[in-house]
């Protein structure tokens, strides 16, 4: 995690990894339930979502890769909450209203989109999320702030 920076994603040396109620459902990765907002995907290899350059007035990017390739990904935002929403794939951590777009995956597996942040979206958290749908499968999801 990453508190300062409005990131509660958990890192994979966290202690909460596996450590949440024995009695709750398996995390999405199929191991025990995580301690914490956002499970830590321990699958391994499986479609990642990152974002650079997060600052209000420049450029950010978002990169996915470990995606199927020559197929299509979709990101989507919202500036208003994490959700939870139902989704094709499973549980979406984003609220309405949100943005999505939807990008081609190279032969590699790997799609890049950057688009310039406004300004005046200095120290607004966002919530990010998307799926790679040419595995029909959700990548991890971000909980940041606009810095």
């Amino acid at each position: 995690m990453d508190p300062g920076n409005d990131d509660f994603n958990l890192q994979s040396a966290s202690p909460c990894i596996d450590a949440g109620d024995s009695n709750s459902p398996l995390d999405p990765d199929g191991t025990r339930a995580d301690m914490g907002a956002f499970y830590f995907d321990q699958g391994g290899q499986g479609p990642t979502l990152s974002i650079t350059n997060l600052i209000a007035g420049l450029t950010a990017t978002a990169d996915f890769t470990n995606c199927a390739p020559n197929a299509r990904v979709v990101l989507a935002w919202s500036l208003v909450g994490g959700g939870p929403i139902n989704t094709p794939f499973g549980l979406g951590y984003l609220s309405p209203p949100f943005t999505q777009m939807n990008l081609n995956t190279s032969a590699s597996g790997t799609a890049t989109m950057s688009a310039r942040v406004p300004a005046a979206l200095s120290n607004t958290p966002i919530w990010l999320h998307g799926a790679d749908l040419g595995s029909s499968t959700l990548v991890n999801n971000l909980a940041l702030t606009i810095q």
